[in-house]
C-alpha cells in the first residue's frame, strides 16, 4: 500500500441547538501506510491521551499549539508578499532546450 502523506482533517463538532460557543480544536497525528492508519483510526477514542490542543483563533491554522512562540512570528508570505511560479512546465524550451535550437539562437 502507498504511504499517504497528505494531511486530512476530520472534524467532529458536537452541537446543541441554540448554543454555539467557540469550538475547542484538538489535533491528532496518524502516521504510516494506509493499512496502519486504518488500524490506528479504529483504536482512537475521544478521551485518550493522543490529542493535542490546537490553535483557538478564528483564522488560525488547524495545527497543534507548540508553546514556543513560533506562532507569533510573521509568515514568510507576510514578509515577501509576492511569489513566482519559477519554470512553467508548459514551456519546455526554457528548462530543456536542444543544443541545435540554442545554436540557431
Amino acid at each position: 500500500m502507498a504511504d499517504l502523506s497528505s494531511p486530512v482533517i476530520t472534524p467532529a463538532h458536537p452541537y446543541r441547538a441554540g448554543i454555539a460557543p467557540p469550538a475547542r480544536i484538538h489535533y491528532r497525528t496518524v502516521e504510516g501506510k494506509r493499512g496502519s492508519k486504518y488500524r490506528q483510526l479504529k483504536d482512537i477514542r475521544l478521551d485518550d491521551d493522543g490529542w493535542h490542543e490546537a490553535h483557538s483563533g478564528a483564522i488560525e491554522p488547524f495545527r497543534p499549539t507548540t508553546g514556543t512562540g513560533w506562532g507569533e512570528c510573521p509568515q514568510l508570505s507576510d514578509l515577501f508578499p509576492w511569489g513566482s511560479l519559477g519554470i512553467t512546465a508548459n514551456r519546455s524550451w526554457v528548462n530543456g532546450p536542444a543544443e541545435d535550437i540554442l545554436q540557431r539562437r
